[in-house]
This record gives structure tokens, C-alpha cells and sequence, in this order.
């Protein structure tokens, strides 16, 4: 089988385009020659997964699960809530790549944060969207 067939299959199918203008530029090899050119690219990806496993591990993984449970049991309650919210900001014990992994497990977005208080920030801005969206749906359940 070709190179060009596979790239007109990953094509046709969604690929990303790095891979299918990665594959073009080898379109006349055979698959040996296409793994040939694929290893370096293959071994920076798992030096790159490598790299993020021993980020994910070195987190404070009690820490996170604590502040995590005391924010899911105080979001109805914004005074308590905006408490925790200070006290984990001035937590020294906290660091970024904690409050980043919070602010990431809360909201459900895998955006990057550059510091704990951005980190915090994004939990207080989801928490009032959470609360806006229950209090809109309340009302609209009231009318029917």
C-alpha cells in the first residue's frame, strides 16, 4: 500500500492537517519508508507524554480532592464559597499546578491558567454562571 492512499483515507476522514501535509511530502514511499520518517516524530510525542505524567504525579492529588469537595458543598452558598475561594488563594501549601488542576476539574475546561488567583477567578466566574443558569431555569419552570 502506498503512503498517498493512506493519506487520501486520514484526508477523507477528518484528519488533522499537519499529519495529511506530513504524509504528502512522502506520498510516493512505501510503508517502511513512512516509518522511518514518523519515528523522530513519534518519539518527541512520548518524551512529550512522558513529560506530562510526571507533571500529573508530582500534583498534590489530596489537596486538590479536599478543595474540590468543599467547593462542590459550598456553590450554593455564595458567602461561604467566595470564602474557600480566599483562603485556597493564600494557601501557600496550594501551588499553581494544584490550583490550575482545581480550576480545570470545576469548570470543565482544559484552558491554561498562568496564576492562582486566574486559576480562582475562572472558579468564581463558573459558579455564578452555574447559579444564573438554576435560577433562569427555576423561573422558566415556574411559567409552565
Amino acid at each position: 500500500m502506498k503512503v498517498a492512499l493512506i493519506r487520501q483515507l486520514l484526508a477523507s476522514s477528518g484528519a488533522e492537517k499537519e499529519l495529511v501535509d506530513l504524509l504528502a511530502s512522502v506520498d510516493d514511499a512505501e510503508e517502511l519508508q513512512l516509518v522511518e520518517v514518523m519515528r523522530p516524530g513519534v518519539a518527541k510525542l512520548a518524551k512529550t507524554l512522558a513529560t506530562e505524567r510526571t507533571r500529573v504525579s508530582k500534583l498534590n492529588q489530596a489537596a486538590i480532592s479536599a478543595l474540590l469537595d468543599e467547593l462542590q458543598n459550598t456553590k450554593h452558598d455564595n458567602a461561604t464559597f467566595e470564602d474557600v475561594i480566599k483562603r485556597a488563594t493564600k494557601d501557600r501549601a496550594l501551588k499553581v499546578a494544584d490550583a490550575v488542576e482545581v480550576a480545570k476539574l470545576f469548570t470543565g475546561e482544559p484552558r491554561k491558567f498562568k496564576s492562582k488567583p486566574e486559576a480562582f477567578d475562572a472558579i468564581l466566574k463558573r459558579q455564578i454562571a452555574d447559579k444564573r443558569g438554576a435560577a433562569r431555569s427555576s423561573q422558566i419552570s415556574g411559567i409552565f
